[in-house]
């Protein structure tokens, strides 16, 4: 009898652990392609992922959605949906985690099973299975007291992630309609004595970001995590480049100026980023 109470008393105390630890996050950020998927939302899996999150409560975005202002400028109040797939010749098998900016598993599910033999209905019904322990959890949003802020940041002066880089073909550069506002001929020429675009600049909403290079053109990576928010192309201009961001269709001219600040055509009119 008294080893029952201990197991339950174990239980319950992981049960609300587990659940607290939810509590204190805003977002739930489902990528559109999962590593064992060989396509973007193949099955519906990513899809009906997103689906249950926002039935259960959450705020939830997939990763080519626009995101709201707070989690564009701090990636750090979202957790990021995994999916580990388990399968064999019997059955589909498969868990869910959630993990931090910094690649810490938050939350881990139960496995869940389907002896379905189509893979559309078999993955659908694993993984509502195992999202009963998602459900479970009771999730509602608690904003994190200053302690916890100041220990997150503390922790992104010591922890760093990993970034997997897949190798892809080499993407043309999206063309711009160049506006008036934003003369090409009139831009400052760029000597081999002045900056390069590499480096570290201030850029807007997004804080302290570096760019660096990628294959024969750039990409823009923000916070200590490195999360890809854009990509640069060159033109036939060596001060002149294209930016392509995640977040937003359309693209936008930058110019390099002779100072190596950054100057960017945006919607909102011509603005200046700082070289750090």
């Amino acid at each position: 009898m008294k080893k029952i109470i201990l197991i339950a008393c174990v239980l319950f105390t992981v049960h609300n652990f587990a659940q607290s630890k939810l509590n204190n996050y805003k977002y739930i950020l489902v990528p559109n392609q999962f590593e064992f998927q060989r396509t973007a939302d193949r099955y519906q899996i990513n899809s009906l992922t997103k689906f249950l999150f926002k039935k259960a409560g959450f705020t939830v975005f997939k990763s080519n959605e626009s995101f709201p202002d707070d989690l564009a400028q701090n990636r750090c109040q979202a957790l990021t949906t995994r999916i580990i797939n388990s399968p064999n010749i019997l059955s589909t098998r498969v868990t869910i985690e959630l993990v931090d900016c910094y690649n810490n598993v938050v939350f881990t599910t139960r496995q869940g099973k389907s002896r379905l033999k189509d893979y559309r209905k078999g993955y659908n019904e694993a993984i509502r299975m195992a999202f009963k322990d998602i459900e479970n959890a009771n999730y509602q949003y608690i904003k994190p007291k200053n302690s916890q802020i100041a220990k997150v940041k503390k922790a992104a002066k010591v922890e760093k992630v990993a970034i997997k880089e897949k190798v892809i073909a080499q993407p043309k550069a999206p063309k711009v309609p160049l506006k008036k506002s934003f003369n090409p001929k009139k831009v400052e020429r760029i000597s081999a004595n002045n900056f390069e675009i590499t480096g570290k600049y201030q850029i807007g909403d997004y804080g302290v970001c570096t760019i660096v290079t990628d294959n024969k053109n750039f990409k823009i990576l923000s916070g200590d995590e490195n999360f890809e928010i854009a990509k640069i192309y060159k033109t036939s201009k060596a001060n002149i480049f294209i930016v392509k961001w995640v977040a937003f269709k359309q693209p936008q001219l930058v110019q390099l100026i002779a100072n190596g600040n950054l100057k960017m055509d945006t919607n909102k009119g011509i603005k200046e980023y700082y070289r750090i």
